[in-house]
């Protein structure tokens, strides 16, 4: 299950989603956040002031170290964790904090990264191997739930690439 840790799943509880389909110029690869209506009104996760601070992606084991720059509309951010987990430590995460992004400014927000490495694109990165990645926005504030994707954990597709459903 991605993410690996209990959390909010429920996408009428989230306010941020990133676009299905990303760019890419050269190794570096942009998706784009919106900030979508929240449906249960009086969620935790439904809090105007409730952030999108982190971006996770499901990702190859393989790939550590693949992620090597990460800028919100133009600007350095944080460099992104990477972590093994599952029972064989068969599974892995890349977790990309300090976004800073709100309800005010998240809405057509770019977040670029840089890969290279054994993964130089998002088919070697993401865990099916298609350009598709399981993705899930993080709040910052941990007394609040947490605000996720959508159940299933929708995956990004690239612009170039028609949207197969996921199973």
């Amino acid at each position: 299950m991605f993410p690996p840790y209990g959390c909010q799943r429920d996408p009428a509880q989230s306010r941020f989603r990133v676009d299905p389909s990303y760019t890419v110029s050269g190794k570096t690869v942009c998706f784009t956040a919106h900030v979508v209506p929240c449906e249960r009104k009086n969620a935790d996760c439904c809090d105007k002031s409730v952030d999108f601070h982190k971006l996770e992606l499901a990702v190859r084991p393989s790939c550590n170290k693949a992620i090597s720059k990460v800028t919100i509309n133009g600007r350095p951010s944080l460099m992104p964790t990477f972590e093994l987990y599952g029972a064989a430590n068969d599974k892995a995460l890349y977790k990309m904090p300090g976004l800073n992004l709100t309800v005010a400014n998240a809405e057509g927000a770019q977040i670029c990264i840089t890969l290279g490495g054994n993964c130089p694109t998002l088919s070697d990165l993401c865990t099916t191997g298609d350009g598709f990645c399981q993705y899930a926005p993080q709040a910052a504030e941990p007394q609040a739930a947490e605000p996720q994707a959508p159940e299933p954990v929708p995956s990004l597709a690239s612009s170039s690439q028609p949207q197969a459903p996921q199973p």
